[in-house]
């Protein structure tokens, strides 16, 4: 298929995702065109300018949460932005750059106006060809709305386009406020669950492989899977144990399709890992290898890597919006630069192909936030597992070094500067090397998408759920080695002996410390159609825990202590 640069026809719609911080900015005229323009039975371009808009908020949205989480310090070289957010100061919208509902707005109001005048009866070649699509806007719609509760509370919820600025939405809306107690029901009420029902009959919209300029990417990283949607807003809500077994059956059934598929899976190919270096003295020591761990995080994503949904970014203004505000924040200075060659194809024709690129350098003094001490603590306290196996493959001695998470050589890089040695976060954009080595300003490479998805994610939240729904050692299966047929026990007979009930469980071939009682209660569910606790099936073997993935994984006979393994 031939390729076409999504980024480059992104770019024309972006009238409507400039940033703004007021009503009036959000409500231009060119709602008006867009109302006036729009048949609703050719839809593509409006698509993607709805994605062009999602391209606007992805920044702001990762750095609202990681700027608020305990795993990020700022420096002093913090800006009074960055600072206001990372302390929880109350602002209010608009008086940060950081703090703008109408970025976010923009993306609900092109969904609405395109749901208001999609046609999902219309056919071509006896198939009704707009309903991938409309699911595809709706789920969009609620992926942003979670967005806004989760940032900022209670929001004013609209369903109907508006294309002037004095209907009075923000103050009175007419459908009332989100919140995360109603955005699912009023979600559903919205059609939400007709997009889910598409999806699940027809599939995903796939509009080929587009190039931004660097690398080319399959539209389907660019969709929004409704499991996924669904299994957050049921998170989110979390009113009852029955929303958290929904959740938990939306997060498994995209893992099982995602495995059965399109051969993704949390697997320890994946893990970081724990070098042993011999000097030439003879004396060892560990290090760090994470080159492994972070091959999903970078370069060019695939349909069978870790990634699942992502925004891209251009690789410089001459293909569209270029996002690098998150790497400017880390401390990395972007310059990008384009290139064209021209040669000749089979036919004997000129061609001419442009490319573009971003480079990054490691800056000191514009390095806002690094990494806090509470997780350089967590991290060096892990200790790194390592086995060894017989002929029979078999574990016959294990053994544990006090090399940290390995990870975090994946997710940290020291750089050395004028003013000595200094450590980045570089998790977005990974230096050559990951293995806790130093590295000079230049040596990290810019990645071209924001992760929105990842299964590594999926099964961190799938674990949430569980151990909500009832499931608290299960959930730590996930975290420690992973649920597979190797670590989760089968439940078989009662055994009666004096009159008393004895429940017998068949020892797992590997460690498992999951309760009798939970593992009845697994069984009881199973037996009544519960299906997101079965890890039975082969497909699920080369799935592991996300603790092992920097700590070392394998089989273990013996016991664990869980107050202690993680944290």
């Amino acid at each position: 298929m031939k390729n076409k640069s999504i980024i480059g026809l992104l770019a024309a719609f972006l009238g409507l995702g400039t940033a703004a911080t007021s009503c009036e900015d959000m409500l231009t005229p060119d709602m008006d065109l867009y109302a006036e323009n729009f048949s609703g039975k050719d839809t593509v371009d409006f698509y993607f300018g709805i994605l062009g808009n999602v391209q606007d908020v992805i920044e702001n949205n990762i750095l609202l949460g990681e700027l608020r989480g305990d795993l990020a310090d700022t420096t002093m070289y913090v800006s009074d932005t960055i600072a206001s957010l990372s302390n929880f100061e109350r602002l209010p919208d608009g008086d940060n750059g950081l703090l703008n509902r109408a970025a976010y707005y923009k993306v609900i109001n092109q969904c609405n106006f395109y749901l208001a005048a999609v046609d999902t009866m219309a056919t071509k070649n006896n198939s009704y060809y707009m309903r991938r699509e409309f699911a595809q806007v709706q789920l969009v719609r609620a992926w942003t709305y979670m967005q806004l509760v989760q940032n900022y509370g209670s929001v004013p919820f609209i369903t109907k386009p508006v294309d002037n600025a004095n209907t009075g939405w923000e103050t009175a809306p007419e459908e009332g406020f989100a919140t995360a107690d109603n955005l699912l029901d009023k979600l559903l009420s919205h059609d939400l669950e007709r997009a889910y029902a598409y999806e699940k009959s027809l599939g995903r919209p796939n509009y080929g492989t587009f190039n931004n300029g660097a690398i080319n990417v399959a539209h389907s990283l660019s969709v929004f899977p409704a499991d996924l949607v669904m299994g957050d807003l049921y998170l989110l809500r979390g009113a009852s144990r029955s929303d958290y077994e929904k959740a938990a059956a939306h997060y498994y059934t995209y893992m099982d399709n995602e495995i059965r598929y399109n051969s993704r899976g949390v697997s320890l190919s994946s893990a970081a890992d724990l070098m042993e270096i011999t000097m030439s003295n003879g004396n060892k020591y560990y290090r760090a290898e994470a080159s492994s761990w972070t091959t999903g995080l970078r370069g060019t994503p695939g349909t069978t890597g870790e990634v699942g949904t992502l925004v891209l970014s251009a690789a410089n203004s001459t293909f569209g919006t270029v996002l690098t505000r998150v790497a400017q924040i880390y401390g990395f200075d972007p310059s990008s630069s384009n290139s064209t060659n021209s040669g000749v194809d089979s036919n004997g024709e000129t061609t001419t192909t442009t490319s573009g690129r971003i480079s990054l350098k490691a800056n000191y003094k514009n390095r806002q936030v690094a990494a806090s001490r509470r997780y350089l603590n967590l991290s060096a306290a892990q200790s790194y597992r390592h086995y060894e196996y017989n002929s029979n493959n078999e574990p016959y001695e294990v053994e544990y070094y006090p090399g940290g998470d390995a990870r975090s050589a994946g997710t940290i890089a020291d750089v050395e500067t004028t003013e000595g040695k200094m450590s980045f976060i570089q998790k977005r954009n990974i230096s050559v090397t990951s293995n806790g080595m130093s590295v000079s300003e230049g040596s990290f490479s810019y990645t071209y998408f924001f992760p929105v998805y990842r299964l590594r994610q999926v099964y961190l939240r799938y674990a949430e759920a569980i151990n909500r729904a009832g499931y608290p050692r299960h959930a730590f299966a996930v975290l420690r080695d992973g649920l597979t047929r190797e670590t989760v026990p089968t439940v078989l007979t009662d055994s009666v002996v004096d009159g008393k009930i004895f429940p017998y469980i068949e020892d797992a071939p590997d460690q498992c410390d999951i309760d009798v009682d939970e593992m009845r209660r697994a069984a009881g569910a199973s037996a009544l159609g519960v299906n997101y606790l079965d890890f039975s099936d082969t497909r699920w073997d080369n799935t592991t825990g996300i603790h092992a993935l920097g700590c070392g994984g394998g089989r273990d006979r013996g016991s664990y202590d869980l107050d202690t393994l993680y944290s």
